[in-house]
């Protein structure tokens, strides 16, 4: 009776444990509440930005036909009216950024909001240097050309800009940056509604920046460098490549781009245009450039058991000193 006992207790104290870990685990398993909350409260906010930027849309394509249907030189009140709208758009550009950056800093997001919330930065940010763009044509159309005769890009209201990037990742190198599961490479030329301009050879060249490397950046190298615009104004770089690794150090890509554009006067001009600095990289080399891990050390060798301790090494005994008797 008292072994039967026993062996109960033992099997009711093995089920209280594993009812018990069962638990611990689901407990580590289930996600913070308050988490939860944030992050569902985070995708309501991203939904409803989401929302109003189908709106911002129409309202810049409304405000580009307006400037581009504008006499030059333009009336002051018809474009004072333009100009205090675009201030407005700038605004709340401006401010949904630092809503969205806000987001970030105070929510722990899952990868799926987080590229979401890096689709909608990308999207503002380049409303922002459109809107930019768009002014800076709309003073001149009321104040007339005040720039540097000798600067050569002056009166030139056009960027270029890294719409859509892939970084910040690890590059392996010699392998192409982009993959399907990830956003492209893209590079754009952004122009205000009245410009002419025309990229050269309508065609984006890439080079490397270095932060902290000990080479010259030139010397990394870029393979599949150059690509041409399409219709829209955009360079797709889906199969850009880095033959060199950058040992650990990181590095950003800046393009640049060659165009032609009509000065005020009606003359031809040249200018070259530089992006913005991408997110930072590393480029990684083959799993074959590290150096080997080192070799284990060698353990002492143990005698084998199935010998006989050797006896200890024979020293002879001091001999007494001789004396010779006199």
């Amino acid at each position: 009776a008292d072994s039967m006992g026993r062996v109960m207790a033992i099997f009711e104290y093995s089920e209280n444990e594993k009812d018990a870990s069962a638990a611990r685990e689901a407990s580590a398993n289930t996600p913070d509440q308050g988490w939860v909350q944030r992050v569902e409260e985070a995708g309501g906010v991203m939904g409803r930005i989401d929302h109003a930027l189908h709106a911002f849309r129409a309202q810049m394509e409304d405000v580009r036909s307006a400037q581009q249907a504008m006499p030059v030189p333009a009336p002051r009140e018809l474009s004072q009216r333009l100009y205090d709208k675009q201030q407005v758009m700038l605004q709340e550009v401006v401010a949904t950024n630092e809503e969205l950056y806000a987001l970030f800093i105070r929510v722990v997001l899952p990868p799926a909001l987080l590229a979401k919330l890096r689709a909608l930065v990308d999207e503002l940010d380049v409303a922002q240097n459109l809107l930019q763009l768009f002014t800076q044509e709309l003073v001149y159309m009321v104040d007339g050309d005040h720039s540097d005769p000798s600067d050569h890009s002056s009166n030139c209201f056009a960027r270029l800009m890294i719409t859509k990037q892939p970084f910040p990742k690890t590059v392996k190198q010699n392998v192409k940056v982009w993959n399907s599961n990830e956003e492209p490479l893209l590079v754009t030329l952004l122009v205000a509604p009245k410009a002419e301009v025309q990229a050269t050879g309508r065609e984006v060249t890439a080079e490397v920046q270095h932060e902290a490397y000990t080479k010259n950046a030139s010397q990394l190298g870029v393979v599949n460098k150059s690509k041409k615009l399409d219709a829209d104004g955009t360079a797709c770089f889906d199969d850009i490549r880095f033959p060199h690794g950058t040992r650990q150090k990181m590095v950003r890509v800046r393009f640049s781009a060659s165009i032609h554009f009509v000065r005020v006067n009606g003359a031809m001009a040249e200018a070259t245009l530089e992006s913005n600095s991408s997110s930072p990289f590393i480029g990684a080399p083959p799993a074959r450039f590290y150096p080997p891990p080192p070799p284990p050390p060698h353990p002492p060798p143990q005698p084998s058991p199935n010998l006989l301790p050797l006896p200890p090494p024979h020293r002879p005994s001091p001999s007494l000193p001789v004396h010779s008797t006199p």
